[in-house]
């Protein structure tokens, strides 16, 4: 006979068992558990009960963790503000889509730190609400409600509507890899301002390489006569001396055209007004080295065609010749003087809004 609590084996006349004290009643025999039977473990069944609870607990905290976190742009936009109390600017870059940052190096590390320097020391927001878009990959949120609550010059905290305290309130979103992010269109003038600092060294570095080199070509220029006695010996130190620099030319025009390309798409960046008119004026000096490359590109090969020509025809007068080359020398050097001092005057005027822009 066995217990009918705790299903251990009772001893003959039993009325209570001795394993757990339980009463059995005299003479009484479970159906279930004939004897001779094993006896059951009774705490199998819930067991593996509280062990399926368990696993299907795991498996929901699971997907509400790992696959269902981030995964609607409203939670991203929440999570932002979250963040944003909490003055966390990993927490908030973490929130950015990631490939943004992986095309601008440098680009992350720049974002917090502007992110340390601008979170104000106490906001709280309250009872935010928002509506979602959602087209494919892209998505747009708009806070519609809201209140921040922050503290003024006196401690005191004090509470506004979050378009009273002029609350950012569109956002833009990508999804990658299930996940929703911001996308630079949310920070347009992080972005701006960082792509604007890149292009500036681009240009600085452009016109740096330009000057050097156009002192070179000066240089060759002035030595071009030095040791030659004939004019197709005249000819062939040219077009082996220039032919370096034409090559370089062509190097610095590329970049050009790339840095003018980076300035032209701050340009058209929405919501970048602030910055559109500083990025024209560099653009336009970019069109000044562009115009100044071409000036060095044309002088060398006018240069060429002159010496080329007096090499198949020997009998020009050494008058003639110095009176040719010299003419082409005083035409571009006239340009390029010109196109320098044009350049120089629109980043004069590059500078003043530079600083009035804080970049």
């Amino acid at each position: 006979m066995l217990c009918k609590e705790c299903g251990k084996e009772l001893g003959p006349g039993d009325i209570d068992c001795p394993h757990c004290g339980a009463p059995q009643g005299k003479g009484i025999v479970s159906e279930k558990d004939p004897p001779g039977a094993k006896p059951r473990k009774k705490w199998l069944v819930p067991l593996i009960a509280v062990i399926g609870v368990v696993v299907v607990a795991a498996i929901v905290l699971v997907l509400v963790f790992v696959v269902f976190k981030g995964s609607s742009p409203d939670k991203t936009v929440r999570q932002f503000f979250t963040e944003f109390e909490k003055k966390d600017a990993a927490g908030i870059s973490a929130l950015v889509d990631p490939e943004s940052f992986k095309q601008a190096s440098g680009s992350e590390a720049a974002f917090k730190d502007i992110l340390k320097k601008n979170i104000p020391g106490y906001v709280k927001f309250e009872n935010l609400a928002f509506d979602t878009s959602i087209n494919g990959n892209e998505a747009t949120v708009t806070l519609t409600k809201g209140t921040i609550k922050q503290k003024d010059e006196n401690g005191k905290i004090v509470s506004a509507t979050v378009t009273e305290a002029g609350v950012q309130t569109t956002y833009y979103l990508v999804k990658r890899d299930g996940k929703w992010y911001f996308g630079k269109k949310t920070f347009p003038g992080f972005w701006a301002k960082y792509d604007l600092q890149k292009a500036d060294k681009s240009l600085e570095k452009l016109k740096s390489d330009l000057d050097a080199t156009g002192g070179e070509i000066d240089s060759f220029f002035s030595t071009l006569a030095e040791g030659v006695l004939s004019y197709q010996g005249l000819d062939q130190k040219f077009k082996q001396g220039s032919a370096d620099f034409v090559d370089t030319l062509n190097g610095l025009s590329k970049k050009a055209e790339a840095t003018k390309s980076m300035y032209k798409s701050i340009s058209e960046t929405e919501g970048a007004a602030d910055y559109k008119q500083y990025a024209a004026l560099r653009e336009q000096q970019v069109d000044d080295v562009i115009k100044m490359v071409n000036a060095y590109q044309g002088e060398l090969k006018e240069f060429g065609d002159f010496t080329g020509n007096l090499a198949a025809n020997p009998q020009t007068s050494p008058t003639a010749a110095t009176q040719g080359l010299t003419a082409i020398r005083d035409k571009y050097t006239g340009e390029l003087q010109a196109l320098g001092a044009e350049y120089n005057s629109l980043d004069g005027e590059a500078q003043a809004l530079k600083s009035q822009l804080g970049l």
